[in-house]
């Protein structure tokens, strides 16, 4: 990595009574036919959250849908890098967790904390010959339905229904982190936090047996906050 231009980073730390100042974070300019590696963590399970008219009607369902979001994320990647000049490797997720929840960073400086982190970077670095790695993630996030907010993992679909009376809205919490390899260093990566309201899906009945048709109404709008993610994710990270 030749080059390096510093950008305004918004990064939020939460601490006990107070808040961290705005810090910068680096962007580094990937030259052009460079790898960049990816470590896809999201699964073809798609997560059902349900609130009833009482906490002992509230659920959570899983669902091994065929849509085949983890596929859809690293065609998608590898399609957009090709666009702009890069080569996407597709790497399986190391015995060392490389999960943004267990990596720490010092926010003045971005730095690394943890020393097995930084050698397994270095590791697949060298073994890949990567100068980018982007680290794909299913993570938590506050879903709005009426008259309630619930924490989601992951994508799929939040229901309520209150005296016959019912909504439903598809959501997709996912994270992708971009990570430097040379330095190694965190940058910008994204993040989806999308959610919409369903319409059509069966506002009365068995919630707990969503039928294949029902399911399918929240796909496109899963992919679509993916496919808005990955966009973010590449004009973040690599110009």
């Amino acid at each position: 990595m030749k080059f390096m231009r510093i950008v305004l980073y918004l990064s939020f730390a939460l601490l006990p009574g107070c808040a961290t100042k705005l810090q910068p974070a680096p962007v580094f300019e990937i030259p052009i036919g460079s790898k960049v590696g990816v470590i896809n963590y999201v699964t073809d399970t798609m997560n059902h959250y349900h609130v009833g008219t009482t906490v002992l009607n509230n659920f959570k369902k899983e669902y091994n849908v065929a849509w085949d979001i983890p596929g859809f994320i690293n065609s998608e990647i590898k399609r957009r890098l090709n666009d702009a000049g890069y080569e996407a490797v597709f790497i399986d997720p190391p015995a060392t967790s490389l999960r943004k929840s267990d990596v720490t960073f010092i926010d003045a400086n971005m730095q690394l904390l943890k020393p097995n982190y930084i050698s397994e970077l270095e590791r697949i670095s060298n073994k890949y010959n990567i100068d980018m790695l982007y680290v794909i993630e299913p993570t938590t996030g506050m879903l709005l339905l009426p008259n309630v907010q619930i924490n989601v993992e992951g994508y799929g679909v939040g229901t309520r229904n209150v005296l016959a009376m019912g909504s439903a809205s598809s959501f997709a919490m996912i994270d992708a982190s971009a990570i430097c390899l040379n330095p190694i260093s965190l940058t910008r990566g994204a993040s989806s936090r999308g959610a919409k309201d369903i319409s059509g899906l069966k506002m009365i009945g068995n919630f707990r047996e969503l039928s294949a048709s029902d399911l399918e109404k929240s796909k496109d709008a899963i992919i679509e906050n993916v496919e808005i993610m990955i966009s973010k994710l590449i004009e973040n990270s690599i110009q």
